[in-house]
């Protein structure tokens, strides 16, 4: 064989060979796709174990009552009908025709426009049975819930009327309120009263004279063990997919909604994890969180809340307590510094997102906005898209307060809430302190807390950091105009300034005369107006001659009003004042009086009391283009110490 052929013959055996001797096992080399670079890998390495931390909170127990023993009739009955349906549909068909089919029954009337009462009076429980219903959203559910729940407990049989996406919501508020197995019938949302009452019409005397089963005779102490600390035990991938995991849900059509998580992948809370995390702060990891500061007592609807002290356990959605390592495990997850634990236990003293599951069925905005010396000190964003992508402390801290919703206080959506959590709604920012024109003071200074030993509130100081969480029914971002028309507005010239009819004239002057007239008409309701605004808004309004915040809130109550007709022409006024029923205010007189009386009576738009009280700017996101800013529905933000948790 010629020298030429033999090694050609050497080279194909040993190329068939680097073939053959991957598929027996001899080689780490892997095959690829045609076209493509083999690559060469050493075999995996074992991913060691890690432990995880739970960061579900833990049930307060709740003796249990068994529901009230039925009628044999609702024939002859004394019976309280209470109307809390918002919209007054079907109910009072629904009563007309009860008054037809059982004319010796009497049916005592309760009507409100609103979520109505959650405390049964004496006389209420001296009823034989009662109807209420609707339970049109969460709250509404919630407050009608506790109140089912205690005239059952009181002996009296009753039947909760609601749609059937409140389900959940009822079992769990009758649950932690002692009776747990509070009957109910869902009713349809829409349609004509008549074909609606009919749909459940025979289901109403059914739930108040069938007989009680079994299950509806118990009653004891509900506890449910408390959660193991160590949640799963696993490699990081397992982790990362246990944590992951979902649950069907009816109410979105069967999708899938994440048990632990905001639904994003997070950071594995393992024990080595969260024990940095809690250096973060000088407490402990077993005390229960609770109230930097004791509570005033006050009067909310109907209910007497008295004086709570410091320390306080929070109590969180559905009768949950949460730990500092919780508080930790949630920040580990979210993404969190060591540093930020501070702000994250401030935020859990402020009940995370919302310790309202079920809540209403908005798409409420939770933006926290941290005022003080720590926001440097963590490295918090004030500037330019602030409430944007890019800043770690601002986007896991805005991240950590959904995670406490749904591990707190078990709020999975569609099975234990309507509302909160929602990352994209839920953000953090600090306020730009440097950015102050001279004389105004950070949201941290014009907040208080309650001093129980003199029984007043006490100022924050300008060294003090208090975090502020908003709850608006709207987050909106301010443009009105394009940019360049707020800067060019003192030059007198562009949009604003023909707006303002000062064109060609300039001067200094106030641009929220341009968009308070705009907010009043897309929200033609008394209350308060909130903004988080560019510095430089801010130092026009200065130069305007508000040399101080305390001045624009005064100036916005003094010069913007609408009358009581202009409120009751809105979509705006019957739910808040229960069809009229409450008492406005500055008059003293119940708003029905007004309209009657004095429809032109003025109701201020801006603040709720002689100094503007409840409106608040907060100047942020400075930097950017100076033509933003933002307006949240719902007041002044309730502030919460940081400090103390350092």
């Amino acid at each position: 064989m010629k020298k030429g052929k033999l090694l050609a013959l050497v080279a194909s055996i040993f190329l068939t060979a680097m073939v053959i001797l991957p598929a027996c096992g001899g080689s780490d080399t892997t095959t690829t796709a045609p076209g493509t670079t083999k690559a060469t890998t050493k075999a995996s390495t074992p991913q060691p174990i890690v432990k995880v931390i739970n960061p579900q909170g833990a049930y307060i127990a709740v003796e249990t009552k068994p529901i009230a023993p039925r009628l044999d009739s609702l024939a002859g009955k004394k019976i309280l009908f209470y109307e809390s349906e918002a919209t007054n549909m079907q109910l009072p068909f629904l009563l007309s025709r009860l008054q037809k089919d059982y004319p010796t029954a009497t049916f005592d009337v309760v009507h409100t426009e609103s979520f109505g009462s959650q405390t049964p009076t004496a006389d209420q429980l001296k009823y034989q049975a009662c109807i209420r219903g609707v339970g049109w959203c969460g709250g509404a559910t919630n407050t009608q819930g506790i109140f089912m729940a205690a005239m059952e407990k009181g002996g009296v049989p009753t039947v909760y009327l609601l749609y059937s996406d409140q389900d959940v919501y009822f079992q769990n508020i009758c649950l932690n309120n002692g009776c747990p197995n509070c009957r109910f019938v869902n009713v349809p949302r829409i349609g004509h009263a008549e074909e609606m009452v009919a749909t459940y019409y025979d289901k109403i005397a059914k739930a108040l004279c069938d007989p009680l089963t079994g299950k509806e005779k118990e009653s004891g102490l509900y506890s449910p063990p408390a959660p193991a600390r160590l949640l799963f035990e696993g490699t990081s991938d397992e982790a990362q997919d246990f944590l992951q995991q979902t649950t069907l849900i009816d109410n979105c059509r069967m999708c899938p909604i994440a048990k632990y998580t905001d639904g994003l992948p997070v950071i594995i809370p393992t024990e080595e994890k969260v024990a940095a995390m809690l250096t973060g702060t000088s407490h402990k990891a077993t005390e229960t969180i609770g109230q930097a500061w004791a509570s005033p007592a006050m009067q909310w609807g109907d209910m007497k809340i008295p004086e709570t002290p410091a320390g306080a356990a929070i109590t969180y959605a559905q009768k949950y307590t949460a730990t500092v390592e919780k508080a930790a495990v949630c920040a580990v997850m979210a993404g969190c510094k060591p540093q930020y634990m501070p702000v994250v236990l401030a935020i859990a003293t402020a009940g995370g997102n919302s310790t309202n599951c079920p809540g209403t069925s908005s798409m409420w905005a939770t933006p926290f906005v941290v005022s003080g010396p720590i926001a440097k000190e963590i490295g918090m964003n004030a500037g330019q898209n602030s409430m944007d992508v890019g800043n770690p402390a601002n986007m896991t801290l805005g991240r950590v307060g959904g995670l406490m919703t749904v591990n707190f206080g078990s709020c999975i959506t569609g099975t234990g809430r309507t509302d909160e959590g929602n990352m994209i709604h839920s953000v953090a920012f600090a306020e730009d302190l440097d950015g102050l024109p001279p004389g105004w003071v950070g949201y941290n200074q014009e907040s208080t807390h309650y001093d129980a030993a003199t029984k007043k509130n006490v100022n924050y100081t300008a060294k003090e950091s208090v975090l502020g969480k908003y709850m608006g029914w709207g987050f909106v971002t301010g443009l009105f105009s394009f940019p360049g028309y707020y800067r060019s507005l003192n030059q007198g010239t562009m949009g604003l300034a023909r707006w303002l009819g000062v064109e060609g004239t300039p001067g200094y002057y106030n641009w929220m005369e341009v968009i308070l007239p705009i907010i009043q008409r897309a929200s033609p309701s008394p209350g308060s107006g909130s903004f988080i605004i560019h510095m430089n808004l801010a130092e026009m309004l200065y130069l305007h001659g508000f040399k101080t915040k305390a001045a624009v809130y005064q100036w916005m109550y003094d010069n913007y009003f609408l009358t009581v007709k202009e409120y009751w022409n809105s979509g705006l006024f019957d739910f808040p004042t229960d069809g009229g029923r409450q008492i406005e205010q500055t008059s003293g007189k119940s708003y029905n009086d007004l309209l009657k009386t004095d429809p032109g009576y003025k109701l201020h738009s801006f603040g709720s009391g002689p100094n503007g009280a409840n409106n608040c700017i907060v100047v942020a996101d400075s930097f950017a283009d100076e033509h933003w800013y933002y307006n949240v529905f719902g007041g002044r933000p309730s502030a919460y110490a940081i400090d103390p948790w350092k």
